[in-house]
């Protein structure tokens, strides 16, 4: 089980994990352009991205699983 929050979001976004996953995630803007990557992060700053909807991606590091969530970053 994966929780992603808060959402809309002003400078960062918490992602609670059930279960030890190695997992990198991709933050992408609404054209599609990759802007932000980690590895094995719980949290994700986005105070210095502009307001507007972004596209998170959670990928499984061991399976390759995937989700897309759509991130609204609002001040």
């Amino acid at each position: 089980t994966i929780n992603i929050f808060p959402n809309p979001v002003s400078d960062v976004i918490n992602i609670d994990i059930e279960g030890q996953l190695r997992i990198e995630t991709n933050l992408y803007n609404i054209q599609g352009s990759l802007i932000k990557t980690n590895t094995n992060v719980n949290q994700i700053q986005v105070a210095s991205f502009s307001s507007g909807t972004y596209i998170l991606e959670i990928k499984d590091l061991e399976t390759g699983q995937k989700i897309l969530e759509r991130i609204v970053i609002d001040r």
